[in-house]
């Protein structure tokens, strides 16, 4: 094993008001001024450590208010709804711009109900159906009924089923896993239940009435 050391950065972030009280909280720029070490944790014969290759921010770019976000960047490239690109609907949201092997964070405290590390860090591309066309992903049941995927990480899943998190864990990192043509996160949430699966059922919704 090998203990962390906590890096170093300055943020600048956009604080957006609604009457008065603070609505949104975007990080606009970071800048790292002393570079954390990896921690590397053993549990049995379950080994996981962060990207070696990654050096930027470790801190939700959203963490006030009822939910997280589960990226250090807030840029999204596609939006929840019908999508010409996908042929369809796309149920969810696709995040990037924070670089491959960046965090992935917990919304909110839950319990993990499902994942998946077996598909490649990056795959051939679009059309590539491993992990169901998600890659590698973590399913978590989180509070007020509301179930989210964390999909096209790489394989270094840090979370297992049945593992209690908390809001802001690292529970994976971004990859283009799956269906995929660049690093990016599909985060997907749902009511009730998952997509499919043991636990499925639950009726899809755009991330984003979240955070509204």
């Amino acid at each position: 094993e090998v203990a962390g050391v906590n890096g170093i950065s300055i943020q600048t972030e956009k604080v957006i008001y609604i009457n008065g009280k603070v609505d949104k909280v975007y990080i606009t720029k970071t800048e790292t001024i002393k570079e954390p070490i990896d921690e590397v944790i053993v549990k049995g014969t379950r080994r996981t450590s962060a990207s070696s290759s990654y050096s930027g921010s470790w801190v939700p770019a959203i963490f006030s208010g009822s939910w997280g976000w589960p990226s250090v960047s807030t840029f999204i490239t596609t939006y929840y709804g019908y999508d010409d690109w996908h042929g369809g609907m796309h149920n969810g949201l696709d995040i990037a711009l924070s670089g491959c092997g960046s965090p992935i964070f917990a919304i909110e405290s839950g319990t993990v109900l499902e994942t998946n590390s077996g598909c490649a860090d990056i795959s051939s591309g679009p059309g590539d159906y491993c992990g169901a066309g998600y890659g590698n992903y973590v399913w978590i049941a989180h509070p007020e009924n509301v179930f989210a995927i964390y999909a096209h990480m790489t394989s270094g899943v840090t979370v297992y089923p049945g593992e209690t998190v908390t809001k802001g864990q690292v529970i994976g990192f971004m990859g283009s896993s799956g269906s995929s043509s660049a690093c990016h996160l599909h985060f997907g949430t749902y009511y009730g239940g998952t997509q499919y699966g043991s636990y499925g059922g639950g009726s899809g919704f755009d991330p984003l009435a979240l955070y509204r």
